[in-house]
């Protein structure tokens, strides 16, 4: 299973933000929050 820190250091490797996830996954900031 991956971890949250896992998934904060990916998004920052990939220099994408928590909007711009929920925007290209179709979901909504809240649920990518947790």
């Amino acid at each position: 299973m991956i971890t949250a820190p896992q998934l904060r250091a990916a998004r920052s490797l990939l220099g994408i933000d928590q909007r711009r996830l929920a925007e290209l996954s179709g979901l909504s900031v809240p649920t990518i929050q947790r």
